[in-house]
Order: C-alpha cells, then structure tokens, then sequence
C-alpha cells in the first residue's frame, strides 16, 4: 500500500509535467536587455567571457536577437531592424567561427523575400498546432517535412517555439509517435546550435515519454541529459527537478543508492537557491529511497521534519508499520 501511494504521486507529477501548454523556460543567467544592452556597447570581453562560461545560453540569446531582428521585419521598424542587424554581426564578428556565428551572419543579411518565406512557414506550423482535423488524421509529419525544406537557410531553428506548440498539440491528439518524431528532431536540430532551453525541454519530455512507456534506461539516459543541459545553463532549479525526477526512475530500476544520491544533490540546490517546492520534492524523493530499503524511521523523520510543514499523509503509513515492527 505504502508503495502504491508513492507510485501515485509519482504519476500525478508525470500528468502536470506533460500538460500541452509545457514549454521551454529561460534561466536568470543574463535577461534579453542585458544582452542587447552588451552588443550595444559592442563589450567584445564581456560578450567572450560570457559564451565561455555559458554556451548554451549562448545559443539561446542568439536565437533570441534573431526572432526580434525578424519581428522588426515584420512589423516594418526599419530603424530597429537596423539596429539588431548591427548587433548580431558585431555577435558574429566576435565570436568569429562556428555554427552560431554563421547563423547570425547569415539571418542577418536576410532579403525580404526570404524572411517573407520563413514568416509564412512559422505560421502554417502554427495553424497546424490547431487544426484538430489535421492533427486526428495524423497530417502534420508530411506537411512539417515539406515546409523544413521551403524556409530559407537557418530560418528552421527560429520556428522552434512554434514546433514545440505543434508536437504538444499532436502528443494531446494522441498521435505520440508523431510528437516523439518531432521532439527528437527538435533536440537534434537544438544541439546543433546550442539551444539550452528547448535541449532542456526536449530531453526532459522524451524522458517523460520514455517513463510512460517503461522503457526506464532510455528515460534515465534522457533526463540524465536534461541535467547537463540544465547545469550547463546555470539552472539550478532545473537540474534539482531532474535530479528528483532521475531518483524516481533509479528506483524504479532498482538503483537505491544511486537514487539517493541525487536526492541529496536536489536537497542541496533546493536550499541555495532557495526553493521550497524543489525542497519538499527532494525529500519526498529521499523519504521514498529510503522507504525502499527498510530505513522507515529515518523516512518518517523526514516526512515530519519542519521544512515539510504540516505531517504528510503517507507518513501516518509508515507509522503504522514501524508501530507493527516494534510490537
């Protein structure tokens, strides 16, 4: 019974983690002013300091200077498109080489008749994510694979958060294994370019995938992944959820100890960021663990300790089988 009420819990937090409307979240590393604010006054130092000690928000920061270069576009401010032009090739000069500084370059020097194809490719995919007819017959693969191949080159990745709406849309029209098609792309094509964000978010949601269908290695190797991006980044709130969510998934494969150790890690970060509902997960988590192995007293103290507040309802359990082990 006490192990049921664990597994429950375990799956609700499954069912909020995998509503439709999840989506990437930006780390408070450095906010969208503060970078533009750094290309501004064209901080070569600050902005090299800043893609080595964070690249894959790095990536992210590119990404997003691209989507307001093309939101100017659309939106007719020729002055304020000039100005973003200006800043992503002074990015692109400093960084100099790689995959990101040649995306920047190239979006950049963007005619209109290009960024017009990309703007109308962004939007069908958008159309797409609520066209319930399309979305029951399965319709959208095909059509996602024909427009991949109309936008113009690096005009893909900038459609990310459309295509995240899209694979939401398709997972809650039941059509998984279309959705789990295009999470996986979604992560190839963010790898590439060092997209914290949507890495993050894509490895946390196929490893959700992976859990819901118990196929548990690839949902560890998922979320272990999903942690490095989540450390990469600087998120310290993001790699204790992953840390709480790998400790279930040990458990379930038999890993106690392994389970418990990243409790301990999710503990630590809870309490310096601080975060209490990270915190209280945590120690549900390690409660768990150690309910595995027989260590009831030392979980019960856990589930009645101060940072818990009020007693647990699963802790009047596990009194009830440590009054029976002492009678």
């Amino acid at each position: 019974m006490l192990r049921a009420m664990w597994r429950l819990c375990a799956a609700l937090i499954l069912f909020l983690w995998l509503a439709p409307s999840a989506t990437p979240q930006s780390p408070a590393r450095m906010s969208r002013d503060e970078f533009e604010a750094l290309l501004d006054r064209r901080d070569a130092d600050a902005l090299l300091a800043f893609a080595h000690e964070y690249p894959l928000s790095l990536g992210d920061q590119a990404r997003g200077l691209l989507v307001r270069v093309c939101d100017s576009r659309s939106a007719g401010d020729a002055a304020r498109t000039r100005k973003l032009e200006v800043a992503a090739r002074f990015c692109a000069d400093t960084l100099a080489t790689g995959a990101i500084p040649e995306w920047l370059r190239g979006i950049a020097s963007w005619t209109d008749e290009e960024h017009a194809r990309w703007r109308s490719a962004r939007d069908e995919i958008l159309a797409l994510a609520t066209d319930s007819e399309a979305l029951r017959l399965d319709a959208a693969p095909a059509r996602i694979d024909a427009l991949r191949h109309s936008v113009p080159n690096g005009g893909w990745p900038l459609c990310q958060s459309a295509l995240v709406k899209l694979a939401n849309a398709l997972f809650s029209a039941e059509q998984r294994p279309s959705a789990v098609v295009l999470v996986n792309a979604l992560v190839a094509d963010a790898k590439q370019l060092a997209q914290g964000e949507y890495l993050l978010w894509g490895e946390r949601w196929l490893g959700e995938i992976a859990w819901m269908e118990s196929q548990l290695a690839a949902a560890r190797d998922h979320y272990a992944r999903a942690l490095s991006a989540a450390r990469d980044l600087g998120d310290d709130v993001a790699a204790g959820e992953a840390l709480c969510t790998l400790a279930s998934i040990l458990l379930s494969l038999g890993d106690t100890e392994a389970a418990i150790a990243s409790t301990d890690e999710a503990e630590r970060l809870a309490r310096a960021v601080p975060d209490a509902l990270l915190l209280r997960r945590a120690l549900h988590m390690r409660a768990s663990a150690l309910t595995e192995i027989g260590e009831l007293q030392a979980a019960l103290d856990l589930l009645s300790g101060p940072e818990l507040g009020a007693r647990e309802p699963v802790a009047d359990e596990l009194q009830v089988r440590l009054d029976i082990l002492h009678s």
